[in-house]
């Protein structure tokens, strides 16, 4: 197992979408291991078509048929949210991308990096992998659960490289060991509130 590329996002650090070395968040021994992270790689789950959300092809295409001044007004509703009066339709929706009309400032929240972590990495095509995500010992968590324990998945990319998104949502670092197929496990950390995507060949 080769991990060529580390991408963090992670709330100490406020970088978004980083790239690191991977000796960079590499850890040695199993001392603090807080979950084991097992990829299966010839053990394939559906096929990932893509990406797509409440704004898709066909909802592009209604609005495109639209008069301009109802194209705007229902762009303005979903992606410029007026802090005095919510979207304009009684809520105060979030999304990915934010844009303040009055200033014309743009905001990237931080659902967009996070699905960045996801649309980046994974290709259309891409099969999902058997994987088990075991926990052991965790720090506090956001909920104050104990329960919680690191979220992961991967998926296998047509040109063969697998992607490995994890997620961290505790308050602590957590470290983790990764091991694929049968080859020797490495020990890597997630800082607190972080999420990482991981290219392995």
């Amino acid at each position: 197992m080769t991990v060529e590329k580390i991408i963090e996002s992670a709330k100490d650090t406020q970088e978004r979408l980083f790239a690191l070395e991977p000796g960079d968040r590499r850890t040695q021994g199993a001392a603090g291991i807080s979950c084991a992270v097992a990829i299966r790689s010839h053990a394939e789950k559906q096929i990932f078509r893509g990406f797509g959300g409440a704004f898709t092809e066909s909802s592009g295409y209604v609005l495109s048929f639209l008069p301009e001044e109802k194209r705007e007004a229902v762009l303005h509703a979903y992606f410029c949210p007026d802090t005095a009066e919510g979207n304009g339709v009684g809520n105060l929706c979030d999304a990915p991308v934010l844009v303040d009309t009055k200033s014309g400032d743009v905001y990237f929240q931080s659902s967009f990096y996070a699905i960045g972590h996801f649309s980046r990495y994974i290709e259309p095509g891409a099969k999902r992998l058997a994987l088990s995500c075991t926990g052991f010992m965790m720090p506090a968590t956001v909920d104050g659960r104990m329960g919680n324990t690191l979220e992961a998945c991967a998926l296998k990319n047509p040109g063969g490289s697998i992607v490995l998104v994890i997620s961290n949502r505790t308050e602590a670092d957590a470290v983790y060991q990764l091991s694929l197929d049968d080859a020797s496990p490495e020990s890597f950390r997630a800082p607190a509130r972080s999420i990482q995507t991981l290219i392995i060949r």
